[in-house]
């Protein structure tokens, strides 16, 4: 399970990267449609959802107590469901103001690489405890790692809609 999770991982990073680098500076800050955010937009909430992540993983730990899959099921209804819409948490809401392609794609891409190499090298079977994820709670590394692959793959459509 790990090598495929590691395998995914890096597909949805180079995939995520791919499609940033596709718009141009002008077009990054562009608001699509109505009721769309701008590709930098999405691009920011990305960064503001997984900066995190390093630092829980390398936090808080102890031995799950239930399946270490078991919400792998609730995330990817929530995140793989393209027709419906999200409300974000506000903490991880994007800026509303103009915002620089190049340093969001070298912000993703270096804290994408530490994801990858923490998940790598870190027991994804442990509970992390430093994060509670909204309407679920404390979640495995196996748990964080899908949420980061799925959360990807939906922005990855949405952005391939804006493209």
């Amino acid at each position: 399970m790990k090598n495929k999770i590691l395998a995914e991982l890096q597909q949805t990073t180079h995939g995520l990267l791919d499609m940033i680098s596709k718009f141009t500076q002008e077009e990054f800050n562009r608001v699509p449609f109505e009721g769309s955010w701008a590709p930098g937009q999405v691009a920011d909430h990305i960064a503001k959802a997984e900066a995190g992540i390093p630092a829980v993983w390398r936090g808080r730990t102890h031995p799950t107590e239930r399946a270490v899959d078991a919400n792998l099921p609730f995330l990817e209804k929530i995140f793989l469901d393209f027709s419906t819409k999200l409300k974000s948490p506000d903490f991880i809401l994007p800026s509303n103001e103009a915002l620089d392609k190049q340093t969001l794609y070298n912000s993703i891409k270096n804290t994408r690489a530490s994801i990858e190499e923490l998940a790598a090298t870190i027991d994804l079977s442990l509970t992390y405890t430093d994060f509670l994820f909204p309407t679920i709670g404390e979640l495995t590394g196996i748990e964080g790692a899908v949420f980061i692959i799925s959360h990807s793959k939906r922005h990855i459509h949405q952005l391939q809609k804006m493209l």
